[in-house]
């Protein structure tokens, strides 16, 4: 039987007020690297406010 492996991180991120894009690649490559996860599956999102 093969083993599931969950690996949960969160990043914060600053943008500025109205429209603002920031690119999380590398946090994002560093949290993968963390996790020693070789095969699967990765799920970003965002928390938002109104």
């Amino acid at each position: 039987m093969k083993s599931l492996t969950i690996f949960c991180k969160s990043i914060e991120v600053s943008l500025k007020t109205g429209t603002d894009i920031c690119d999380i690649t590398h946090q994002i490559n560093r949290l993968v690297t963390e996790s020693n996860i070789e095969n699967g599956s990765l799920c970003a999102t965002t928390g938002t406010a109104t």
